[in-house]
This record gives C-alpha cells, structure tokens and sequence, in this order.
C-alpha cells in the first residue's frame, strides 16, 4: 500500500484540479449564531459571515459557486435553507427558521453546500 501526501494538488494547466464524480462540500461554516455571530469550528471556502437580523446571515465564499445551488439542513431543533438565487455568486444567504417558519437565533449553526465552484 502507498501514502499520498501533498499539501496543493493543481490541474495540469497550473489552477484548480477539478474533482469527478465526488459530492464533496465546496463550502462548510461552523459558527455562533445567537449574541456576537463568530465563526467557531472547521470551516471551507468561508471568509467571513455578516449578522443581517434575527436567523438572517450572509456568509461571504473565499471562491465562488458557479451556480445557483440550494441545501437545506437541521441544526439544533432548527433548520437551516439558504438560496444564492438573488445574491452573488460569492455569498450565501442563511436562513435559521423554527418548525414554524419564524427566523430565529441559534448558538450552533451548521452549514454545507454541494455543488459546482466557478
């Protein structure tokens, strides 16, 4: 058996090797949502996360999708959606809403995205 070790893997051409037929996360923020929103865990292709209200956040990507991607995932006894329909390609919006579609704040927020990178 052989060990692969490598710190940057690049295509041929010098960017961005291009990963096929895999369903891994492009974008994973753990942060704090409730108080003083902060980043607290693992994190990809996040830099920085803005408090927009109540359950509202807009999570600026380090790259950015090539399309409009969607996921909807639990957190806590709440759910997370997001759409970047009306946003840039760069952001994603987070919604944290209860059981009964209120937005509200919650202190672990959990948020992955599958898809495409530009």
């Amino acid at each position: 058996m052989s060990t692969l070790k490598a710190d940057t893997i690049q295509s041929t051409g010098g960017g961005a090797a291009t990963l096929t037929k895999q369903s891994a996360a492009k974008a994973h923020v753990k942060f704090n949502g409730s108080g003083t929103i902060a980043i607290t865990g693992y994190t990809i292709n996040v830099s920085s996360l803005t408090d927009n209200g109540t359950g509202d956040y807009t999570a600026t990507l380090t790259n950015s999708l090539a399309a409009n991607e969607g996921m909807h995932m639990r957190t806590s006894n709440n759910y997370i959606c997001w759409e970047s329909s009306t946003g840039a390609a760069n952001q994603m919006w987070i919604a944290i809403a209860d059981a009964s579609g209120n937005l509200t704040d919650t202190s672990r927020c959990y948020c992955s995205v599958h898809g495409d990178l530009a």
